[in-house]
């Protein structure tokens, strides 16, 4: 599908701003210097950072097997293996995090009861280890391709967008209504805004960023042996790419405090 020097560029461009991007995300939500966010907040951020990461790693190996390692085939199915767990894995963990984002908002003095380093770091292990079941199963079961490809658009798109989306909409409704209260008694801002903001930001990011691929491959209208089919599918997988690229960026650019780390981060004082 990649075979053009602009598509090598291309992957090339996107692998290392998806490494610089992603590594100032961790370094930001590592260091000590950092604005103060709960412990759960820097773990999940980080994690979706490491696992974009690794999602561009095996983008990038796949297609330099395309090009160079043809007929190792062992190799491909390995790296093919991992490259739709990390791609599925990454909306999962916007899930959590938008579920613990939705938990802090409604429900602020419980939150910590089930929202705690051990719970956040269980689930996540937990929901890696279904979606790499789940994508080991399409890979030695794919049969039916039609059946696979079904459970996979259910599975690791439609069931985390849907989640993500109603408590997106519903932290910033509650957020809004919060703001509304803090001007009539002139109070001061809360701290949440922070960390939602690189919520929404992401999650954004996720649907403008991955709706378009899902639509041609499981309702796409025009015949798959069409070139102009491969040319739209090729440009969704472009477009795809850029979820596991753009938070940094993203985050720089819309949200204030995070922008502050960053800059203190790399020695920028003022």
């Amino acid at each position: 599908m990649f075979d053009s020097p602009f598509d090598i560029i291309f992957c090339l461009t996107m692998t290392f701003l998806s490494y610089a991007g992603n590594t100032m995300i961790i370094l930001v939500m590592t260091s000590s210097q950092s604005q103060p966010r709960a412990k759960t907040t820097r773990i999940l951020f980080s994690f979706l950072a490491i696992n974009d990461m690794c999602f561009m790693t095996t983008f990038l190996f796949g297609m330099i097997q395309e090009h160079v390692l043809m007929n190792m085939q062992g190799i491909a199915f390995v790296n093919s293996l991992l490259r739709l767990t990390f791609r599925d894995f990454s909306n999962w963990i916007l899930v959590v995090i938008s579920t613990e984002r939705f938990l802090c908002i409604f429900r602020p003095l419980t939150v910590k009861n089930c929202c705690h380093k051990r719970c956040v770091i269980t689930a996540l292990v937990l929901m890696f280890i279904a979606v790499f079941g789940q994508s080991l199963f399409r890979h030695l079961y794919d049969t039916d391709e039609e059946l696979c490809l079904r459970l996979e658009l259910i599975v690791c798109f439609a069931a985390p967008c849907i989640i993500i989306t109603v408590e997106t909409i519903a932290i910033a409704v509650k957020l809004r209504k919060i703001a509304k209260q803090q001007i009539r008694r002139n109070a001061p801002r809360q701290q949440n805004n922070s960390a939602t903001g690189l919520l929404i930001a992401a999650n954004l990011c996720f649907i403008i960023t991955m709706l378009p691929y899902r639509v041609v491959i499981h309702f796409g209208w025009i015949d798959i042996n069409d070139d102009m089919f491969w040319t739209l599918i090729k440009n969704c997988v472009q477009l795809m790419t850029l979820n596991y690229v753009l938070n940094f960026y993203l985050y720089f650019a819309f949200n204030a405090n995070f922008r502050q780390d960053t800059l203190k981060l790399v020695g920028c004082k003022k």
